[in-house]
């Protein structure tokens, strides 16, 4: 069986998800998808929830959908990509990942993506960074010296990054898996985060979805269910923020150098989300960065917790052929895998705070939620099965 992986948020779920996951099903048996829950890369709360994100890639032709867990989920390009790459990887059965390009020039792309591996570039990058130019910025600068590229428009895509973080990670692992590139037509396809802002600003997002996802999305929204973003309920999000003690904030993956300290000043003299965001960010500390080391501080995600490697593999979803595929790899896999909360207590202590800091990140995705939900509903999750 030949076996594609993609890594993805689907927040929402639109139809240059499903032009990648068609153009991968016309050269693949089957297809697993790695997807971050219900807190993602920028820091911020999914439009839609985790569930419900399993559903539709259910419904769009994915045979097996597994989470990438906090704190995974919501760290920088490089660490969602890498972690995304070594849960892959230690499956032991995906032959090539897939992912969207905004270039044509796919050797490019590779090149890039290994020579930001070597430790002169690396080296090169963290000078520049010292000189208060911010991580992007001073990448783009040392490759385009490097290379003696005469554009880095490569660099400005979104799934031109995530393309070469990803590759990057193949590279470092040394893994066996092949990358497969779908070239995606910006013109055809909007964003995600065009779509969630027509989203949250009440315009119809109908014709940017496939039939199936959108109906699956309204029938949620009528629910209460849905869309899900801190802005809903700021003051409340706001009052989290002012409990925090500073050394929640200092502990909190990417906070350096005393950022800590100004985070929390802003903190205690802005009267909106939008304006603590805007006085802590810099050239240095971009605002997805200072958004990811709120939700970070609020969940008590340290440093440590983000340093690490997956320790183990949840199943959210799948097919008769991903249950098929899960049977295969029982005895290969190099991760556990975990099917429900009781296989955790058999895990190391370490694995066992990842999943309480998943089951905390959903309590606090609960609290935005139009319709108020309980807490604890990490731990009574079930597998959808399609």
């Amino acid at each position: 069986m030949k076996v594609c992986g993609i890594i993805a948020e689907f927040n929402p779920f639109h139809l240059g998800h499903k032009f990648l996951i068609d153009s991968v099903k016309k050269d693949f048996d089957a297809v697993v998808c790695i997807i971050s829950g219900n807190i993602v890369q920028r820091g911020e709360l999914s439009v839609i929830d985790r569930a419900l994100k399993t559903q539709i890639a259910l419904d769009s032709g994915v045979d097996l959908v597994l989470e990438l867990p906090l704190p995974f989920s919501a760290l920088s390009a490089e660490k969602f990509a890498s972690r995304g790459v070594y849960i892959l990887d230690s499956l032991q059965i995906i032959d090539n990942l897939a992912f969207g390009i905004q270039t044509k020039d796919t050797n490019l792309l590779t090149k890039v993506a290994k020579l930001g591996n070597t430790d002169e570039v690396k080296t090169l990058i963290e000078a520049k960074v010292r000189e208060n130019i911010g991580y992007p910025i001073a990448f783009e600068e040392v490759i385009k010296e490097k290379l003696q590229l005469n554009s880095t428009d490569i660099f400005k895509k979104g799934n031109n990054i995530l393309a070469l973080e990803y590759l990057s990670a193949l590279d470092k692992f040394n893994s066996k898996i092949e990358p497969y590139f779908v070239y995606r037509d910006d013109n055809n396809f909007p964003s995600a985060k065009e779509i969630r802002k027509k989203m949250m600003s009440g315009e119809d997002i109908k014709k940017y979805m496939p039939d199936f996802a959108y109906n699956r999305l309204q029938t949620e929204i009528d629910k209460g269910n849905a869309p899900v973003s801190l802005n809903q309920f700021e003051r409340v999000f706001m009052a989290i923020l002012r409990q925090l003690k500073i050394e929640d904030i200092k502990n909190a993956p990417d906070v350096v150098g005393g950022l800590e300290n100004r985070i929390k000043d802003v903190i205690e003299n802005s009267d909106n989300i939008k304006q603590v965001i805007e006085k802590s960010s810099s050239n240095i500390f971009t605002h997805s960065r200072i958004k990811r080391a709120l939700v970070c501080a609020c969940l008590k995600i340290n440093k440590d917790d983000a340093s690490q490697m997956p320790t183990y593999i949840k199943v959210l979803g799948h097919s008769q052929k991903g249950r098929q595929i899960l049977s295969n790899i029982q005895n290969t896999c190099k991760l556990p895998i975990v099917m429900k909360t009781a296989d955790v207590k058999k895990l190391p202590s370490y694995s066992r705070r990842i999943y309480e800091i998943n089951a905390k990140g959903d309590d606090l995705y609960n609290l935005f939620v139009p319709k108020l939900k309980p807490c604890n509903t990490y731990y009574r999750e079930n597998i959808i099965v399609k």
